[in-house]
């Protein structure tokens, strides 16, 4: 049953051809109850210092996170969107929720300069010879490489709740086991903010900034449940509170170049408004 609640679930929210959906079926199938094993050589540490041992202890939930060396490592993790995930969790939880990132990266000195860089301060395990992955056969597809785990280390949901926040709502749900609310569940209001921003040309070394303004122009209070972004050189800093009518939410926008050139990146906001998520559409040249 739950295994069917999680297909459906994800067939309502992913756009894939019917042998994309068959393949889904099968692997959510595959992996669904199955036991994750952590191997004896993994070493968790914080910020790349401090050993924590004891970060496999039994927790009432376990969020286990894989990435490998393919591609942008600071894309696929979104460490600023996991910290303010993790520390929902903690507060909604009463710290319940254990939060484990297992990554095997090409280069382990730019990997823990990206930690630093974005002061994340949980564990982590550098898995250098990718032990993980091999004794657990993780999916080569991004979308499923994170798993919601219960206190006997099994699988009882698939996906990444930062790069989808249907998933974020899925595993908030099974964790809590009452509803949360979905934007859409909630009275709809109406806003008004830029279809684009465009943060012009800067020294790509730099950290750019801008500020984008949502207006609540509706007759109810704006609630914006998440916003993501399509890449983790950019990150976004607003309030979590409700937003009055007439009243306005603003929105820090922060963009680190990896390299120069012309970039075009994707926010989208997930609010109690009918077209939920908006999306905006981040350009700029760093040079």
């Amino acid at each position: 049953m739950r295994t069917i609640f999680i297909f459906v679930y994800i067939l309502l929210f992913v756009s894939c051809q019917n042998s994309d959906k068959s393949r889904i079926a099968r692997m959510i199938d595959e992996w669904d109850g199955k036991e994750i094993i952590y191997p004896d050589d993994l070493v968790f540490t914080t910020m790349g210092e401090d050993t924590a041992k004891w970060f496999l202890k039994d927790s009432r939930y376990t969020i286990v996170t894989y990435a490998d060396s393919i591609g942008c490592m600071g894309c696929k993790l979104k460490l600023p969107a996991w910290k303010d995930f993790i520390s929902y969790l903690d507060s909604v939880s009463d710290h319940a929720v254990k939060v484990i990132f297992i990554l095997h990266p090409r280069d382990e000195k730019e990997m823990a300069h990206l930690i630093k860089y974005n002061n994340f301060l949980y564990p982590v395990c550098l898995d250098t010879n990718d032990s993980f992955n091999k004794i657990n056969k993780i999916p080569s597809n991004l979308a499923f490489q994170t798993f919601l785990l219960d206190n006997k280390n099994k699988v009882i949901a698939i996906g990444n709740p930062i790069h989808n926040p249907n998933v974020r709502t899925l595993y908030l749900n099974l964790i809590l086991s009452a509803g949360i609310c979905e934007s859409r569940n909630l009275i709809q209001t109406k806003i008004s903010l830029p279809e684009t921003i465009d943060m012009g040309a800067f020294d790509w070394s730099e950290e750019k900034e801008a500020t984008l303004i949502i207006r609540n122009i509706g007759a109810v209070s704006l609630a914006v449940e998440n916003i993501v972004t399509s890449c983790g050189c950019t990150s976004v800093e607003y309030s979590r509170k409700p937003v009055s009518v007439k009243d306005s939410l603003v929105i820090k926008v922060k963009y680190k170049a990896e390299s120069p050139g012309y970039f075009n990146k994707d926010i989208a906001i997930y609010c109690n408004v009918p077209s939920s998520p908006v999306h905006v559409k981040l350009s700029g040249k760093a040079q």
